[in-house]
């Protein structure tokens, strides 16, 4: 029942559409201490999620994530991941789209 909520700075979502160079806006990923890594466990198409984007002065925006912990999540260390794509304007050449992705810190799910 809990809900774990991440702002990054962000970028206008509507700048990845045509730069698919992620297939998501974000993910929950659990860290597996087996192999090390981790493993998306969901992404912004699991009910889980929320991705909320916020416009500000002078080209600013937040992007914010929430995850809404469903009873079913295993307890582990857990993170969240973003991905967008910044667009770059300079007056005297086209526009550049770059990638870019961001990290949470980490966070523990325990059961109670």
């Amino acid at each position: 029942g809990e809900v774990v909520e991440v702002i990054f700075v962000g970028a206008n979502p509507k700048n990845s559409a045509q730069n698919q160079t992620h297939q998501t806006f974000l993910t929950v990923e659990k860290y597996e201490a087996t192999s090390t890594s981790w493993r998306t466990v969901c992404n912004d198409a699991c009910w889980e999620t929320r991705f909320y984007w916020h416009k500000g002065l002078l080209g600013l925006s937040n992007a914010t994530m929430e995850w809404h912990i469903p009873d079913t999540a295993q307890p582990g260390i857990y993170r969240i991941r973003y991905f967008g794509h910044n667009r770059k304007q300079d007056i005297l050449k086209p526009a550049v789209i770059l990638s870019f992705e961001g990290t949470s810190p980490t966070f523990e799910v325990v059961t109670t």
